[in-house]
């Protein structure tokens, strides 16, 4: 099965797209396309400070397809992915919460 991938990269003016054509075996999970995707685009994960400064934020790689964002263990098969369709990819920041007990006596 042969899919396109849409990656945009940067903000702004430095706003960079890419497309890339992949060959992909039907029975492949997402997890499996992710790996295929950071090698191509060569996107790292990285841990920066989030927002509030205080809890620290994570960048996760999602991948979208019909306005869906696909989790790791579908299969692409299952998913009827079109031949030539079109998969986004997006490396968002989530910002891990940290729960914080107080006991009062």
């Amino acid at each position: 099965m042969r899919i396109t991938i849409s990656y945009e990269e940067g903000e702004g003016l430095d706003l960079i797209k890419r497309r890339e054509e992949m060959e992909l075996n039907e029975k492949q999970t997402v997890k499996n396309l992710k790996a295929l995707v950071q090698e191509k685009f060569e996107i790292r994960p990285n841990i920066i400070p989030c927002v509030d400064n205080e809890s620290p934020s994570k960048s996760v790689l999602t991948l979208e397809y019909a306005g869906a964002v696909l989790e790791d263990n579908w299969k692409l098969f299952d998913m009827n992915i079109e031949y030539a369709a079109t998969i986004r990819a997006r490396v968002v920041e989530v910002c891990q919460q940290f729960f914080h007990r107080t006991k009062i006596y």
